[in-house]
């Protein structure tokens, strides 16, 4: 059940009026290095959230025992949620190692509904500064350590989860009254990015992040400190990306060379014979460089993603042109062999007309 709840809230995550991701700002990591936010509630609101309920309705879990009630607390109950993972974590990552994460889920929940269908199953609890923190039945069983990640209900507008010394961290901050300051450091520019977004993401590029990147990309990128990513869905679709550099320069060197790439991409799609709207649409991406930033925006309208949504829908369902080659009423046995190699250049042997 712990894994269903978190597979759930993680989809949210994935895919990005109340309570805002950035109320949960203050209970991450004060050396944070990547913070993602999701304003779930204004998704819901949005004409997507039809879509996104529909199709959480038809998913194989919802036939499963108190996934409907679950579902429904996801769907109603649940308002935004923060990711984040330390720098520290990201500098000294290994190969197939998963960094250690904590979330901050917002919202209204009924705490004893969800907690009964999380100890279904009897996981292992403990009590830490009186907050009761349940641990994931799934890792018991793999037979890892019953509380490396674990949930605890901090009030019943607060679930914190993930990295077991994480959520200890969490706790310690609240009950010392020592919250992460906002205004400061990577956080200093969330507020502002969540109350245009609906998902977001701000992160520090790390020392050594590029050590194993192609040359040409280590190149590119060696002059980047950090980017702010955010994607709307309020008014049909909206991309906003300000990628932050050392200098001036650097920003213009960036801008000049993404430029140059959104050119290749516009041919490419051209030289491919794809639809005209990929072609469109590249023509309104905007690049330019600010101070040390470059900023990537694109802005489409609901008429312009319902009408590239149906002509994507077309192409994939248009029956492809018949192949000649697959339609050749010569018996394989009556075409003839190619033979090479031979000093005078390739001959073809006609085989010989089968006996009657």
């Amino acid at each position: 059940m712990m894994r269903q709840l978190v597979g759930i809230l993680t989809l949210a995550g994935a895919l990005g009026s109340a309570a805002l991701a950035q109320s949960g700002l203050e209970l991450v990591q004060p050396d944070a290095g990547v913070v993602l936010g999701v304003e779930w509630r204004q998704i819901v609101d949005s004409a997507l959230g039809g879509e996104l309920t529909d199709q959480l309705k038809k998913t194989q879990m919802s036939s499963m025992p108190g996934m409907q009630a679950l579902q429904a607390a996801v769907m109603h109950d649940l308002d935004s949620m923060v990711i984040a993972i330390p720098v520290s974590a990201l500098a000294h990552a290994k190969a197939n190692t998963k960094p250690p994460v904590l979330f901050v889920v917002k919202g209204r929940f009924h705490v004893d509904l969800l907690r009964g269908l999380m100890m279904q199953k009897n996981p292992h609890t403990e009590t830490y500064r009186s907050v009761e923190l349940i641990a994931a039945p799934d890792d018991a069983r793999a037979g890892a350590a019953p509380d490396q990640n674990q949930l605890a209900f901090l009030d019943a507008n607060t679930i914190l989860g993930g990295d077991r010394g994480q959520v200890r961290a969490a706790i310690d901050r609240v009950k010392t009254g020592h919250l992460t300051p906002v205004g400061a450091g990577l956080l200093s520019g969330a507020a502002a990015l969540a109350s245009k977004n609906d998902v977001w993401m701000i992160f520090d590029l790390p020392p050594g992040a590029l050590k194993d990147a192609p040359p040409a990309a280590a190149q590119m990128f060696a002059a980047v400190r950090g980017a702010e990513l955010g994607l709307s869905f309020q008014h049909g679709f909206g991309l906003l990306l300000n990628i932050r550099t050392q200098d001036a320069d650097s920003a213009t060197t960036m801008a000049q060379a993404l430029q140059g790439l959104v050119a290749m991409s516009a041919m490419g799609a051209m030289g491919q014979g794809q639809s005209p709207q990929v072609g469109e649409l590249v023509k309104k991406i905007r690049i330019a460089p600010e101070n040390s930033r470059v900023s990537l925006s694109l802005s489409l309208d609901r008429n312009e993603v319902q009408s590239m949504i149906a002509a994507a829908t077309a192409s994939a369902t248009r029956v492809p042109a018949a192949d000649p080659a697959k339609h050749d009423a010569t018996p394989p046995s009556r075409r003839p062999i190619r033979i090479t190699g031979l000093d005078g250049g390739p001959v073809d042997v006609q085989p010989a007309a089968p006996k009657n």
